[in-house]
């Protein structure tokens, strides 16, 4: 029995050693393998590379941004600029354009020296005229009417500007003929005229006088009738025969492929509903200093129910 006894003494302190080491080098192989475990991390970190054009797009202060973004978010920029779209990270915003005075460098070398306002019986050519009047002549007492041009000296170019107002027919009362002139200067006193009750070419007038451009108004046309039939033609069949030859001229100038572009066409109803907006678009048509709030022309409606 004590051999027996010796014997199992002397195997646990061969064995115990053993057991000992193998502990000792199981530890440093898992240190080990954290420490490479780390350093792999680390070094995924640090190959992490933000592309050049998102580095040259962003600037210093964004690229730690941009190396954080997800590889889903660099494939859509990716792909935004391919398509010539900006990138998600450069949002645009809409450029504001306000409506401003033209300054005097900003506007045409060639200014303009006739305006023409053209229109129906009726159809408020007599207030827009005195209404552009008095924006090149504050103190002007010009009627609109008598006689149908005015000269007015435009202090912003230092000009003579012509406005003729002419009605569509212009003259004496209806007879039924349609009589059409393509050459006008009402300003001209020397000029006689050919009928004393016409129509005008709004297209060829404006072709033969240069540096012009025309404003031309038209009405609601059951309105504009009845004010037709009481003040100036008593014909019903004539005047909307007058009335059919004036719309017929004004379209076939806003259509033209030479001179549409210098008509403008405003709706006398506008005149009343949105008198600023108005009113902006017709003195940039002119190259006219824009007006203040309080400086746009009172407009009175005549489009009333009996």
């Amino acid at each position: 029995m004590r051999f027996r006894g010796s014997g199992v003494f002397a195997l646990m302190a061969i064995l115990l050693p053993l057991l000992i080491i193998s502990s000792l080098s199981l530890v440093f192989r898992i240190g080990a393998a954290q420490r490479g475990n780390d350093n792999t991390a680390e070094a995924v970190q640090l190959a992490i590379v933000v592309p050049p054009r998102l580095r040259r797009s962003t600037g210093p202060d964004m690229v730690s941004q941009a190396a954080q973004t997800p590889p889903s978010s660099i494939n859509e920029t990716k792909q935004n600029e391919h398509a010539g779209r900006e990138p998600c990270y450069a949002p645009m915003e809409a450029p504001q354009r306000p409506v401003v005075p033209l300054e005097t460098s900003q506007r045409p070398a060639v200014p303009l020296e006739t305006i023409f306002v053209f229109g129906p019986e009726s159809t408020g050519t007599r207030f827009m005229s005195r209404s552009l009047s008095k924006m090149l002549e504050p103190m002007s007492k010009w009627d609109g009417e008598a006689p149908a041009c005015k000269v007015h000296e435009d202090p912003f170019h230092k000009i003579h500007v012509k406005i003729q107002h002419i009605s569509l027919p212009w003259g004496g009362y209806c007879d039924g003929a349609i009589h059409i002139v393509s050459d006008l200067d009402l300003c001209d006193k020397r000029q006689r005229l050919p009928f004393s009750h016409f129509f005008v070419d709004i297209e060829e007038v404006l072709r033969r006088t240069p540096h012009s451009k025309a404003i031309v108004l038209t009405r609601d046309p059951l309105f504009a009738m009845r004010s037709v039939l009481e003040h100036h033609c008593h014909e019903p069949e004539v005047a909307a025969k007058e009335r059919d030859a004036a719309l017929e001229l004004i379209r076939k100038a806003i259509s033209s492929p030479d001179v549409g572009d210098r008509v403008l066409h405003v709706q006398y109803e506008s005149l009343g509903v949105i008198p600023r907006i108005l009113w902006s678009q017709i003195t940039q048509f002119f190259d006219l200093p824009q007006l203040e709030a309080d400086a746009v022309p009172k407009f009175t409606s005549g489009n009333q129910l009996a």
